[in-house]
């Protein structure tokens, strides 16, 4: 069958770099299902892909996008977990999601739940996974425990907030601007505080003195260095984005060698194979039953037509108050 796909031929601004093209979708072998996508999230990752930055940078040409949320409309002979019409999650590197149809291994399918919207399963792949495992991975939280995190008002930062309260932690949450402090803290945020350079000592007033063991940071630059400041010793900082201005984070030696910061990069490839297929299955089905019931909920800024690709690009290269949360494609 053949359908619209979203492909760039060089590296660029990708509202002027893509194109779409109507492309042939293979059919399954044995393994293999076809899947009609609904729901395509937009993420800063694959603004980089089809910038082209270092480590982003793949095979030309490509189709863009690497996840989506689709219903399987033809399937190989082997698979028989999968049933036709079911929904699902594909996400998988490389793969090229950004179509109408795409055929894919059974092995890169998760399931997704029939009752909530698409645009917000759409998410599950990035930013609730990302908040799941950053908080479940790196360090053993209890109840009660405190986190920090700056980009706080971001989805992934609003995640965290509502399954760290319902998982028992508190939150300090950095935010740039004051007025969305009442939206996180209607979220759950215990405590919700502008960035700065006094930042730690703030926080420290605000938690009480709290022993912070997690810091999660999506900006890198210096504001990497403001959240290992809040931090206990033999503490953890968690970088996961560039959403700043400086793609380089900054740690000072004072953090690194007397307060014995420990600084590390979350990809998430990374915690689907630390997981395994079956372990991810059930993640998926909690993570997609926390989106149905309301849990669990984002911010969508706008929804596109594949047509109009350069237009959500351009939304989606906008931030603050020009883009309120995520741009999502639904071909």
């Amino acid at each position: 069958m053949k359908g619209k796909a979203v492909v760039y031929s060089k590296f660029g601004h990708p509202p002027d770099t893509v194109e779409v093209v109507e492309l042939e979708t293979e059919s399954p072998t044995e393994n293999q299902v076809v899947v009609a996508m609904e729901a395509i999230a937009v993420s800063l990752g694959n603004l980089y892909e089809i910038v082209g930055l270092p480590g982003f940078r793949g095979t030309l040409p490509a189709v863009a996008g690497n996840k989506c949320v689709g219903r399987i409309v033809e399937k190989g002979s082997a698979v028989i977990d999968w049933e036709i019409g079911q929904r699902v999650q594909v996400t998988l590197p490389g793969v090229g999601t950004w179509r109408e149809h795409v055929c894919v291994a059974q092995d890169v399918i998760y399931p997704a739940p029939d009752n909530a919207d698409p645009g917000e399963l759409s998410l599950v792949s990035g930013g609730v996974l990302s908040a799941y495992f950053m908080m479940k991975d790196y360090v053993d939280l209890q109840p009660g425990d405190w986190i920090i995190q700056n980009s706080g008002n971001a989805n992934v930062g609003r995640y965290l907030i509502s399954l760290a309260k319902m998982w028992g932690f508190k939150t300090v949450n950095v935010v740039r601007r004051e007025e969305v402090f009442p939206d996180l803290e209607s979220l759950g945020a215990d405590v919700v505080l502008l960035d700065g350079p006094d930042l730690a000592e703030r926080v420290a007033e605000a938690t009480g003195g709290a022993r912070i063991r997690l810091g999660i940071d999506g900006l890198a630059g210096e504001a990497t260095e403001r959240i290992a400041r809040c931090l206990a010793t033999s503490a953890t900082v968690i970088c996961y984005g560039l959403a700043g201005d400086d793609a380089i984070c900054q740690l000072s030696a004072q953090s690194l060698l007397f307060n014995d910061v420990r600084l590390v990069g979350y990809y998430i490839a990374r915690s689907r194979e630390i997981h395994g297929k079956e372990e991810m299955n059930r993640i998926y089905t909690e993570m997609g039953e926390l989106v149905a019931n309301g849990t669990l909920s984002a911010e969508i800024a706008g929804r596109y037509p594949l047509d109009r690709i350069r237009d959500a690009l351009t939304h989606a290269l906008k931030r603050g108050n020009e883009r309120k949360g995520k741009i999502i494609l639904v071909p």
